[in-house]
């Protein structure tokens, strides 16, 4: 998701609250019910007059904040 300009901590709270949705979802596969998780990256900064250098760096370091989410456990909003 591409939020805009909201300050770090108000990104971070809405990613866990769309991780904390996807936690408590379920889904009925023939006789079994799925349960899924969520592993979030959050980034953000101010947006640099070299836009495209700026969105490949959001994404990178999304990317790595998901990856670190993923080593720490899972199911958990890392940024």
């Amino acid at each position: 998701a591409i939020l805009p300009d909201p300050p770090a901590a108000q990104a971070r709270a809405l990613a866990e609250r769309i991780r904390a949705a996807i936690q408590e979802a379920q889904l009925d596969v023939e006789e079994a019910v799925v349960r899924i998780t969520a592993s979030v990256g959050v980034a953000g900064g101010d947006v640099p007059a070299d836009l495209a250098a700026h969105w490949t760096a959001l994404i990178r370091e999304a990317d790595d904040a998901m990856y670190r989410a993923k080593a720490g456990g899972r199911n958990q909003v890392v940024g």
